[in-house]
């Protein structure tokens, strides 16, 4: 599992990932936590401000702006596997095993959008 964060998150989102982390490693899930940097540049990436992954499901939350210049989130989920060439494959598609998955990697991208908006 690997949990990421912005370098913008705060101390208490930083804390619970952590928590969850080492408690993934306690019953055998192999996890890790990096932060993402943003790029020093004003010009727009195309890359996620934050992205959590549960087993195989990656959720990832994208920092956009309106035309009036207001800030706001979105989320996107993604599935990870191998075909059957054993090449690494996206999808958007999730069968009932990964559904919990889903919900844990949405559930700490949902806390993160939350705390964007949480006044210092």
């Amino acid at each position: 599992m690997i949990l990421t964060a912005s370098k913008h998150a705060s101390k208490r989102q930083r804390d619970q990932l952590e928590k969850y982390r080492l408690f993934l490693n306690s019953k055998g899930t192999n996890t890790m936590a990096t932060p993402i940097k943003k790029p020093a540049s004003s010009k727009a990436t195309n890359a996620p401000v934050f992205k959590s992954r549960v087993g195989s499901v990656t959720a990832s939350v994208w920092e956009n702006t309106s035309k009036e210049g207001t800030v706001f989130y979105s989320a996107s989920i993604q599935k990870s596997y191998k075909d059957e060439k054993d090449a690494w494959q996206n999808t958007d598609s999730l069968n009932a095993h990964d559904c919990l998955s889903a919900a844990k990697a949405l559930d700490l991208a949902h806390t993160f959008i939350l705390e964007q908006y949480a006044p210092e």
